[in-house]
């Protein structure tokens, strides 16, 4: 993952073992890509939501507020806070929904327990502790139908400093064509989607690039125009 040193700083800087509960607090950033990389499955986890199971999101504070750098293949991620409200992706996750969230720690990972979809359509295909760099936990969805707030949880995460917590959760609002990310997609997004046509992609503009063809054309404006009235559902 691109420059997480840089970032790290704002999130999960130094933690403090009390007891066994909330130990990485304030330590914790949650980051989306939309990747097309397999990745291998987590052995003897359940995959879906349990009956009665619920996103312990109250056992983390978020301190975000980092700009994730543009990733050496040339995706873009769309940072995802931890309270409030949820980041929005509006890009396309393709004919079978498939989206990427990165759990990013300030420690080591050295073991999770299992992962679920606790809100949402969608479901885990994939997860793992990142080979290439194990502060991150890289959870892969499919299925992961428009116009939601989709919830992930993942238990029993031990770092490499001893710190433990029994679940940890990140949500991501999906609202295709969004690109102005304001929960409701207007004439707003087509204009923004227009302007940058034929624009080259950066870290300004990626959002634009509807259907992630890494390419903004006029399949964008199509896309963006074709959503238009859609919208997050109204938070309870």
């Amino acid at each position: 993952m691109a420059s997480k040193d840089a970032a790290r700083p704002s999130v999960l800087e130094k933690s403090t073992r009390s007891g066994q509960h909330c130990d990485m607090k304030n330590r914790i950033s949650l980051r989306i890509v939309v990747a097309a990389a397999a990745l291998a499955l987590l052995a003897g986890c359940a995959m879906f939501q349990e009956s009665g199971q619920s996103a312990l999101v109250g056992t983390w504070t978020n301190s975000l507020g980092t700009v994730w750098a543009i990733k050496a293949d040339g995706t873009f991620d769309v940072d995802l806070p931890l309270t409030g409200n949820s980041g929005i992706e509006c890009r396309s996750g393709g004919a079978n929904g498939d989206y990427t969230l990165v759990f990013n720690f300030a420690n080591t990972v050295t073991s999770i327990g299992c992962v679920t979809v606790t809100s949402g359509t969608g479901s885990v295909s994939s997860s793992n502790i990142d080979s290439s760099d194990a502060h991150s936990y890289i959870v892969n969805l499919t299925g992961v139908s428009n116009a939601q707030v989709i919830t992930v949880s993942i238990d029993n995460v031990t770092d490499s400093a001893g710190n433990f917590s029994p679940a940890v959760a990140g949500s991501m609002g999906v609202l295709l064509g969004d690109v102005n990310a304001s929960g409701r997609v207007d004439a707003a997004d087509v204009s923004l989607v227009r302007q940058q046509t034929l624009q080259p992609i950066s870290s300004s503009n990626f959002r634009e690039d509807v259907n992630t063809s890494g390419r903004i054309d006029a399949a964008d404006v199509s896309i963006a125009r074709q959503q238009t009235l859609t919208s997050l559902p109204s938070t309870p």
